[in-house]
């Protein structure tokens, strides 16, 4: 009879073992977890830091001409609090961030409304919409928002620098009508000047 009694002691004593160790793994396992999510919380609290060696600015005809268009005025602030925000900020706005750039696409100005400017708002938008994926990750590394946030900045700027290509090219074409105008108008009205300086000077008879 004392044999049974050592089996079950046994196997009562070898469940004990195996749930100690199930539960100091899963004590580990949360710790770790825990020690993770605190450093990547405080990570993410950092500011972001942005590439300021290429600003471009918008030609002050372009700039009166984005005054009247509220989605690009949006985006541009968005774009421009990159300099002043924390990862986590980033992630939490960029539902936001692609919301704008959409808005941004679907009222494209008639004198913007040109290949050159269609291109680079879907450049941006897929960029927009490559960060917010990203973010769904939730051990995504800082590095990686830090450059998919330089790359969307920068993008914006190569915007900008097609919308300045609109009125540079319009500028170009007002200068090469008025010189067209210019020749036009002296083929038309040559000058008298050469006719008036060789008329003879009557010669005295006396």
């Amino acid at each position: 009879m004392k044999k049974p009694n050592l089996l079950k002691y046994s196997i009562f004593l070898v469940c004990g073992f195996m749930m100690m160790l199930s539960c100091k793994e899963k004590e580990t396992t949360e710790v770790k977890e825990k020690s993770y999510q605190e450093q990547n919380a405080e990570a993410l609290s950092q500011i972001i830091t942005i590439d300021k060696d290429r600003k471009i600015t918008l030609l002050p005809a372009a700039k009166e001409a984005t005054n009247n268009w509220s989605a690009y005025l949006t985006l541009k602030n968005e774009i421009e609090n990159f300099d002043n925000v924390t990862f986590q900020e980033v992630i939490n706005n960029s539902n936001n961030l692609v919301e704008s750039v959409v808005n941004l696409k679907a009222s494209i100005p008639g004198n913007f409304d040109v290949k050159p400017v269609r291109v680079r708002i879907n450049v941006l938008l897929t960029k927009a919409e490559v960060l917010r994926q990203k973010v769904e990750n939730p051990r995504i590394k800082t590095k990686t928002i830090d450059t998919l946030v330089n790359d969307l900045h920068k993008a914006f700027g190569d915007l900008k620098i097609q919308l300045n290509e609109v009125y540079i090219e319009t500028l170009e074409e007002i200068e090469s009508e008025f010189e067209q105008a210019i020749q036009v108008d002296s083929t038309e009205n040559p000058s008298n000047s050469t006719s008036e300086n060789s008329t003879k000077t009557p010669v005295s008879t006396q």
